[in-house]
């Protein structure tokens, strides 16, 4: 948590946030939000700085010797061997963190490491000297000064703890302060309680957890953004509204303390998304000037938990999987509720072909009763039922049943549009029950040009392309119908008749149901119109040749 607020006496000013339009609400929001919470005590901490000099006084008197005669290789080497703290301080004022190892095969050690043995502290000073240690302790340098700067310069490493600390402690304070002005209902109490009590997605996300009754009510966020940026817009924008709706799944209220730079740099649109979302968002100085206490007071009872519709569409989706319709008043969620999810079902559901009844309290298939049968097919096969329900699915109309068929038409369609046989057969199927079934329908329907024939399972690749081989030995057309594809027609939007039109386009000798003659005269009962090229033709023939030119089985003989 990084958070910031202004100063006290700017409390007092505070708009009342319920009375402003949402325009006027991110203008306050804006302009209550703090820079940073930088003061001259919280830069540099000197009493940091003195104390690690203190430390250090018997290894600067050294060093400052050291200065006055003259940085040489064997004085170095006796200082820092001599003295543990020498060697650090030496290391501190050239910037060396920790052990450094070079490319001819040398080794500084780390700073903390003790040079005691002579050796070692001979080579540290060769490669010291080289670094240029003698032009930082110069004859006349006052080594405590400069250690003071470069302590100065590595204490800017802490100055953001620092300010999260200081900046902690006033978010504490805030918060307990906001808990103890709070008034409640009677018998009503509230305390501080642990964010182990929270759902474990939204346990990092929360600093501070409210139990009202014993129970967690209220979870506060505390966000600082120093900086605008794409991440701070996504954690504006969808982290926190995200926690907020998995906290009021689980009957909590959720409260964001946002502050810094980047909040108040955020775009129009993000402040108004933020504070649309989330209402009880408030910079720190807002916090702190009673709208916190207030938002305690407004939340401590229990909210309404949200209703994921997702889950609701999921129940819903396995509901239809199985049966016909689904009542809202099934659906674990209120009634208004359970008719919006529904409803916003059937609107996404851009292939099933569903149906709202009774006011949006219950979706039902629109072919509710052709699906109940092919759902019952597909389990236990009948070819009776299967017949019916194939000839009601493509809006056709059964004539006559037979002993191992029926017979049927169907209306406005060019193939079936007289009457026509309708068979089953079991898959996998044999070249010999296909022609079984082809002999059957010519002898229903012996001026039929195609047949259907019901298949209880899914057709596969290898059925389809045995279909084809046997087709061109057949007397008719046969179009295989599958139940399960057929249960899918009946579920979308597919229309029937299209779909039959396609079956017959990828299945049938095309050849068979051409209207066309392509060998011999055109019978007079196909030759209609031409009239007028008919009796110039007949005109001339008696006296001339005729030579009459077109393309091939275009219609001259």
């Amino acid at each position: 948590m990084y958070a910031g607020a202004r100063c006290a006496s700017q409390e007092a000013t505070l708009p009342v946030l319920h009375d402003l339009t949402l325009a006027e609400r991110v203008a306050a929001f804006r302009s209550s939000v703090a820079s940073d919470l930088y003061s001259t005590d919280t830069v540099i901490d000197f009493g940091f700085v003195k104390a690690a000099v203190d430390s250090r006084s018997a290894a600067l008197a050294d060093l400052d010797q050291l200065t006055r005669d003259g940085i040489e290789r064997e004085t170095l080497a006796a200082v820092i061997a001599g003295n543990n703290g020498a060697y650090a301080v030496i290391c501190t004022l050239l910037s060396i963190n920790g052990p450094l190892a070079f490319e001819d095969g040398r080794r500084l050690p780390s700073p903390a490491t003790p040079l005691q043995n002579l050796d070692r502290a001979l080579e540290a000073a060769d490669i010291l000297i080289e670094l240029g240690v003698a032009e930082v302790l110069t004859p006349g340098t006052r080594v405590r000064t400069i250690l003071e700067v470069a302590e100065i310069a590595s204490d800017s490493a802490r100055r953001r703890y620092r300010i999260d600390a200081k900046l902690k402690s006033r978010v504490s304070d805030i918060v307990s302060q906001a808990v103890a002005s709070a008034v409640l209902p009677e018998g009503a109490t509230i305390s501080l309680g642990t964010v182990q009590s929270l759902p474990p997605q939204a346990r990092r996300a929360i600093d501070y957890c409210l139990m009202v009754r014993g129970q967690p009510r209220i979870a506060v966020a505390v966000t600082f953004q120093t900086h605008s940026g794409g991440r701070q817009s996504r954690d504006l924008t969808t982290t926190y509204p995200g926690i907020q709706a998995l906290l009021a799944n689980h009957g909590v209220s959720f409260v964001l303390i946002a502050d810094g730079e980047g909040v108040g740099a955020a775009s129009e649109r993000v402040l108004s998304d933020l504070l649309t979302t989330i209402p009880h968002c408030y910079s720190l100085q807002q916090a702190a000037g009673g709208k916190l206490a207030e938002s305690i007071v407004e939340l401590a009872e229990p909210v309404a938990p949200v209703i994921d519709e997702g889950a609701l569409h999921k129940i819903v989706e396995a509901t239809l999987a199985t049966g016909r319709s689904v009542l809202a008043s099934s659906l674990p969620a209120s009634l208004d509720q359970s008719r919006l999810a529904l409803a916003s079902y059937a609107s996404k559901s851009q292939s099933n072909k569903l149906v709202l009844l009774g006011g949006g309290a219950e979706l039902q298939w629109q072919r509710a009763d052709l699906v109940d049968d092919f759902r019952s097919l597909s389990k236990v096969f009948n070819p009776k039922r299967a017949s019916r329900a194939i000839v009601d699915l493509f809006g056709g109309e059964q004539i006559e049943e037979l002993h191992d068929g029926a017979t049927f038409s169907i209306s406005q369609h060019h193939v079936f549009s007289d009457p026509s046989f309708i068979g089953s057969v079991s898959f996998p199927f044999t070249a010999q029950a296909l022609r079984e079934i082809s002999r059957r329908a010519l002898q229903a329907c012996p001026e039929a040009k195609s047949a259907l024939v019901i298949s209880d399972k899914i057709v596969d690749d290898a059925g389809i392309q045995l279909l084809r081989r046997t087709q061109a030995t057949l007397p008719v057309n046969l179009v295989l119908v599958d139940i399960p594809r057929a249960l899918k027609v009946a579920e979308t939007f597919v229309d029937p008749k299209r779909h039959l039109s396609n079956l017959i386009l990828t299945q049938s000798d095309l050849a068979k149901i051409s209207p066309y003659v392509l060998r011999g005269a055109t019978p007079s009962k196909v030759f209609y119109g031409r009239d007028e090229e008919e009796a110039a033709l007949v005109g001339t023939l008696s006296t001339n040749s005729v030579a009459l030119l077109g393309g091939r089985r275009i219609g001259k003989t």
